[in-house]
């Protein structure tokens, strides 16, 4: 070997192809042929199952099983040594090969030669005739290598390992999801399944939509791991590749106490010094599964880990003062709405149902549509999710108001508006505003808070259950006021205490705001005016 290697530069050799040289020398010998040629490199690049070329020529719609037996056809074709085989000799394919993979090394701006480097497909000797039996070339063959890269550089002699780390050491559960293959377990791997099934069916909010959800498998990234740095180096390819999805990517990691913070072996490299950096950065969207006495015991104590997030029970403690940052006085309205929410999440409400509904009585201009965003903001981290209808458009379709919301005005052949907003959208606060000036769409809203869903013109059912349902009026409607989970009146202008919040004004300019800016019917926006 240290014949075929001399004159070669062998500190630019990576690992790989050094051992795919001394077996390459071997399959030579055992056929008993004395020069060592691509066809030999090439049949022991294809036996590594999970080896890089195997990869490529995959990429590159290559049968690999054809193509190695293929190639040990033409391996039996070639000449044969009687008698004792001693010094082996590079053929001059192979040694044309090599000196283009150092070719291509610079090209890709690399540091050392490796697998991708050694493109057979460019072999007038082998690669003529097999590779044109099976379409391939060397224009083929770069696409392929430069899907896997992606922006990824060899720096040392085994880079094979960073290449579509997340294929190697990752499963995806919403592939899984969308094939049927995921098995039906208990417990913390149950609601990990379960989330990638609602992501394959779009029944999940927009911070999750349509994303892919990878479980980090430890036990592939930590098998064949020679030394520390190699571990880490696979890690730091698989955070990579989940950073330059830029959100796409949800990383799962059960046991998360075991690579992270006190609990990481003595020794080994603690998980949460990659982590802690990405998180803090956002660059990284990622579910850690554990126990709550491992998460007690290693992870609350470290903030960076923890990132300081206050649990569920807490927020929902706290609502109302969370409402009242964008939301001022009113107090009534506000409680009414964090109480029904919280008995909501804590499991007493009608799990069909709407999570929560409520009827928004009072003047225009109060606040009702400003709660409605802060509601959504707070509930599934956009105010973006707030569905709003104002029904006194309804007066003017061409069809009925009932019928509008279920299907198009123009087009019967589409849906609603309503059903196909909510479809679009499963989790959102749905604010129905003025409804008084509808009274034909009453029947819709009784079926929404009862029976938590609707059928649109298209016989399609449109789920409610993850909704908020808000029915705003100027009166009260009797007709719906038992269907409600909470009925909250709006003070007026001058019966709301603004806290902390001082004017300092002239007593001619309030005479002047108390003569035009006043009507009791529309306060608060009549006054924007001005």
């Amino acid at each position: 070997m240290a014949n075929l290697c001399a004159g070669r530069g062998r500190r630019s050799i990576g690992s790989q192809q050094r051992q795919g040289m001394v077996s390459a020398v071997e399959l030579a010998q055992s056929n008993r042929q004395q020069v060592v040629e691509t066809e030999h490199l090439l049949k022991d690049l294809l036996e590594k199952k999970n080896g890089l070329a195997r990869i490529i020529f995959t990429k590159a719609g290559i049968d690999n099983s054809a193509l190695l037996q293929a190639t040990e056809r033409y391996i039996e074709r070639q000449p044969k040594v009687t008698g004792n085989i001693s010094g082996a000799m590079l053929g001059q394919s192979l040694d044309s090969l090599l000196n283009r993979a150092k070719g291509h090394m610079k090209d890709f701006g690399d540091n050392y030669t490796s697998i991708e480097h050694l493109s057979p497909a460019e072999d007038i000797r082998i690669g003529k005739e097999l590779f044109g039996q099976f379409g391939l070339n060397a224009k083929a063959t770069k696409h392929a290598i430069t899907a896997i890269r992606g922006t990824q550089t060899v720096t040392d002699q085994a880079p094979e390992n960073k290449y579509e780390a997340l294929e190697k050491f990752g499963v995806d559960l919403t592939e899984m999801a969308r094939q049927g293959k995921l098995d039906p377990v208990i417990g913390r791997d149950d609601e990990i399944r379960r989330l990638a099934q609602r992501i394959v069916q779009g029944d999940v909010p927009e911070a999750l939509a349509n994303r892919k959800l990878i479980s980090l498998d430890l036990g592939a990234l930590i098998a064949g791991a020679k030394f520390q740095g190699e571990f880490e180096d696979r890690l730091k390819a698989v955070l990579k590749e989940v950073k330059e999805s830029e959100g796409y990517i949800v990383l799962f990691i059960d046991e998360i106490h075991m690579v992270v913070g006190a609990s990481a072996t003595s020794g080994a490299m603690d998980v949460g010094n990659l982590l802690k950096p990405m998180l803090g950065h956002g660059e990284l969207r990622c579910i850690g599964a554990t126990t709550i006495k491992e998460y007690r015991k290693y992870l609350e104590k470290d903030a960076a880990l923890e990132s300081a997030e206050i649990s569920e029970m807490e927020k929902l403690l706290h609502l109302d003062e969370h409402l009242h940052k964008r939301f001022f006085g009113q107090d009534p309205a506000v409680q009414a709405v964090a109480d029904a929410i919280r008995r909501s999440r804590a499991g007493l409400a009608d799990p069909n149902r709407p999570i929560a509904s409520f009827m928004f009585m009072g003047p225009t201009g109060v606040g009702e549509t400003e709660l409605a965003k802060a509601l959504a903001e707070y509930l599934f981290d956009t105010d973006k999710a707030l569905l709003r209808f104002d029904m006194s458009a309804w007066r003017s379709t061409p069809c009925s108001g009932s019928l509008a919301l279920l299907q198009d005005t123009w087009d019967t052949r589409k849906a609603g508006q309503l059903t196909e907003s909510v479809r679009r959208r499963p989790y959102s606060v749905v604010l129905f505003d003025e409804i008084e000036k509808a009274a034909d769409v009453f029947n819709i809203f009784l079926q929404i808070l009862d029976d938590g869903h609707v059928t649109d013109s298209q016989g399609r059912t449109v789920n409610f259950a993850n909704t908020v349902v808000n029915l705003g009026s100027q009166h009260i409607l009797d007709a719906l006021k038992s269907s409600g989970d909470k009925n909250a009146a709006y003070q007026t202008l001058q019966n709301v205490q603004h806290r902390k919040i001082s004017l300092k004004i002239t007593d001619d300019t309030v005479q002047v705001f108390a003569k035009l800016g006043y009507d009791p019917n529309y306060p608060v926006s009549w006054l924007k005016g001005f």
